[in-house]
């Protein structure tokens, strides 16, 4: 991977130091240790906030190639379905499967499918949460032929099963 921005001597000597002192604060028993424990974290934060903010390599989404083909692909999936399969996003992006593959995972280092599969379970948790309809009637909604195998697939990606999630 890449490092996007390099960070100065100085800025790494302020970073080890707060680390170092946010460490000791955790590890002593002292008044109002929760508080200054925060306070150093929240400080690191902005610490590397700043360095990131005042970086001179500023790298846009536009000027990547896959950056910009993954949100476009994410926009469809919000925009038609999840149902269709990868090579349906491919056409529609104007490029082939495979590449959409490859610029996908070079983006987010999970597949075209596992981002389809993670919208169809949103979709299918808030299905769950906010409708009354069984556990069948929400597989035929989500295209699913099958439920007993929306059922499985839910299962394994969530952990749990559908009436599981729903009893939640």
């Amino acid at each position: 991977v890449d490092q996007v921005n390099k960070i100065d001597k100085l800025h790494k000597h302020d970073l080890l130091q707060t680390v170092a002192l946010l460490h000791r604060s955790f590890e002593d028993t002292i008044l109002n240790k929760t508080a200054i424990v925060n306070g150093l974290f929240n400080a690191l934060v902005f610490r590397f906030v700043n360095i990131y903010s005042a970086s001179n390599t500023v790298t846009s989404e536009i000027k990547n190639q896959s950056m910009l083909i993954y949100s476009n692909f994410k926009q469809l999936i919000s925009e038609v379905t999840f149902l269709e399969s990868p090579s349906f996003f491919a056409q529609k992006l104007n490029i082939t499967t495979s590449h959409l593959n490859y610029c996908v995972n070079a983006s987010t280092g999970k597949s075209v499918t596992y981002w389809l599969q993670n919208s169809m379970i949103i979709e299918a948790q808030r299905l769950l949460y906010y409708t009354e309809n069984d556990v069948k009637e929400i597989a035929f909604m989500l295209g699913f032929e099958d439920h007993t195998y929306f059922s499985r697939l839910f299962k394994k990606i969530t952990g749990e099963t559908p009436l599981a999630f729903r009893l939640k």
